[in-house]
């Protein structure tokens, strides 16, 4: 199955440079390393506000829509087989994160990368539908396993949630790579509760 093809634009219009996992870790931990500096407590809720995404705790269940087929463009295109899909959509769950929220982080973490923090987080969004999307497909519609809920958005997110972690020092350089050494690196409970200040906590 080929993954779906974001594509980023600018408000001119023009195309944005596509963002993979490697630069997704990178620009976030370069920039909220800066930020820190400016406000340890915005970067903290920022962890908080991607640990919810991957849970999507800020998403909101919207009426069933039609879909539309948008073919990428011929640079995008080659060896990709378009197959139609116009039709009706069951209710989906769009994200919408606190506007108040998302205007205090934006303070301290007005852009990640060349994406505006919101334009951000909605692009991580993205990303993850894609991972559940594929993992969706390779183990319940091909018949080899049963859903596996923490595999996809969770464990994508989560490691994106441990790379703030790393800039906030709450999470080792060692523990984030060793992870990877088993095929994912999602932050542990203690972590996420760190990082975020308790803004994140263990319930009974």
């Amino acid at each position: 199955m080929s993954p779906f093809l974001p594509i980023l634009t600018k408000p001119s219009g023009a195309q944005a440079a596509d963002l993979g996992f490697t630069d997704i870790f990178g620009k976030t931990y370069d920039t909220l390393r800066v930020a820190r500096k400016r406000s340890l407590p915005h970067v903290r809720a920022f962890a908080a506000t991607v640990y919810r995404l991957a849970f999507m705790l800020d998403h909101r269940l919207m009426a069933p829509s039609v879909a539309r087929l948008r073919r990428p463009p011929p640079s995008l295109s080659r060896n990709v087989r378009v197959r139609p899909a116009n039709g009706r959509l069951p209710p989906l769950y769009i994200y919408s994160p606190d506007s108040v929220v998302l205007s205090e982080l934006s303070c301290a973490i007005p852009k990640i990368g060349e994406l505006t923090l919101e334009g951000f987080l909605r692009y991580c969004d993205i990303l993850a539908w894609n991972e559940d999307s594929k993992y969706y497909y390779s183990k319940v519609q091909t018949g080899d396993a049963g859903w596996l809920g923490s595999t996809g958005r969770i464990n994508t997110l989560l490691t994106l949630t441990r790379v703030v972690g790393l800039a906030t020092d709450d999470v080792r350089l060692g523990d984030l790579l060793g992870g990877f050494s088993y095929g994912t690196s999602a932050a542990s409970p203690s972590e996420v509760i760190a990082m975020t200040g308790g803004l994140v906590g263990l319930t009974e």
